[in-house]
């Protein structure tokens, strides 16, 4: 049975590729800031817990790996690892015993893991630097989080935790509060048009539209689908539509919904799979506060869910409107988050007028504000959807 939290060693065959250059380990791409604040810390005063917050797959791995270097290597000076000695050589590749990963293999990290895994490798004695390194942290359960607050509580010597957090509102005040906070920036686009041609997208329109849909993360751009490319089309698409056919409002929120719907099912089927080892686990019927506690978090999770996908599709939406408002005044591509689409973007700047377009941009991020006020959704992307279509047939 595939248990949550299982932890595995750096070592493992199936590490992320993603590893610092040992000759250069903190050079992590787009992540200046971030690499200088651990550089520092790593000569003296590293502290014993640190939550790296930011999106999935922008340098998480490669700050990891160097601090084990930086911790590990006794070539070079302190937070400069040499790079050459045989620590380096493991730390860079993901492969020193002093690092050790912490792995989601269910929808959240459970008590029994944490104890009998997370704390009792940090009770390890160790010769040097232990650096226990947590993936998706913020996926903690209630009662593993208040397990592993005793680790922050009562720091073992030599340790440090690495934590790594997409949602800071996932993970409970009692644990972030205990680390110190390092924000991770969003990846640069010609980072990400690198690796886009990586993964083949070799359609130039193609490829910079991946890249717009990836919003700086690189793990977003590895999990893109064509449906996802399509809905992101869709939306930069709206405004000229709407000109066309105050119709589309209806359709258009219908499939704003649909998109909110199902991610809040995807929800939903993470949460009845953790009931499901639930039972594998502790019998049939488990526990009723731990099936209490995942109804709890289902619900919130499926809330959140549908949340986010609307607001994501509000954001493409806006990120259409705000293009649109640089063309009108000029802007050269380079300063586009979408100038794979400049004829697009010139329709819509000749059509509307500059006023037209900053009401379409208060109007949107307002109905943002309003969802997560728990307006009813169709009311209020309706609402918004006809105002633009009427908008949109003014202009």
């Amino acid at each position: 049975m595939s248990k949550a939290g299982a932890a595995v060693s750096a070592s493992d065959e199936d590490a992320p590729p993603s590893v610092p250059d040992a000759q250069a380990p903190w050079a992590v791409p787009g992540q200046d800031r971030a690499a200088r604040v651990l550089a520092a810390a790593a000569t003296g005063g590293l502290g014993h817990a640190w939550a790296l917050i930011g999106v999935p797959g922008v340098g998480q791995e490669q700050l990891a790996g160097a601090l084990t270097m930086a911790l590990t290597c006794q070539e070079g000076r302190p937070g400069e690892p040499c790079g050459r000695c045989d620590d380096c050589d493991r730390a860079a590749r993901g492969r020193h015993p002093a690092r050790q990963v912490f792995e989601p293999t269910a929808p959240t990290y459970r008590v029994e893991e944490v104890r009998r895994q997370w704390l009792a490798a940090a009770s390890l004695t160790a010769d040097g630097w232990k650096l226990l390194h947590v993936r998706q942290a913020d996926r903690l359960n209630d009662a593993a989080a208040n397990a592993f607050l005793r680790a922050l509580e009562e720091p073992a010597e030599g340790t440090v935790w690495l934590l790594e957090v997409a949602d800071p509102d996932e993970l409970p005040d009692t644990i972030l509060s205990r680390c110190r906070q390092l924000p991770l920036a969003p990846l640069p686009r010609p980072l990400l048009e690198e690796q886009a041609t990586a993964l083949g997208y070799e359609d130039p329109t193609e490829r910079a539209l991946a890249v717009h849909a990836a919003r700086g993360s690189a793990a977003r751009l590895r999990a893109l689908t064509a449906r996802d490319l399509e809905a992101l089309r869709a939306r930069q698409r709206l405004l000229g539509e709407l000109r066309a056919d105050q119709g589309r409002a209806l359709t258009a929120t219908k499939e704003l919904l649909d998109a909110g719907e199902a991610a809040a099912k995807r929800a939903r089927e993470e949460r009845e799979d953790e009931l499901d080892q639930l039972r594998l686990a502790h019998g049939d019927p488990p526990p009723d506060a731990l099936v209490k506690e995942v109804e709890e978090r289902a619900k919130r999770a499926t809330r959140e869910q549908r949340l986010a996908a609307l607001q994501s599709a509000l954001d493409d939406l806006l990120a259409w409107v705000r293009d649109v408002l640089a063309v009108r005044e000029g802007a050269p591509d380079a300063a586009l988050l979408a100038p794979y689409a400049r004829e697009g973007l010139e329709a819509d700047a000749a059509a509307l007028s500059r006023a037209d377009l900053w009401w379409a941009a208060d109007r949107i991020q307002r109905t943002r504000e309003d969802l997560e006020r728990n307006v009813v959704p169709r009311l209020a992307l309706e609402a918004l959807l006809l105002e633009l279509a009427a908008l949109a047939r003014r202009g």
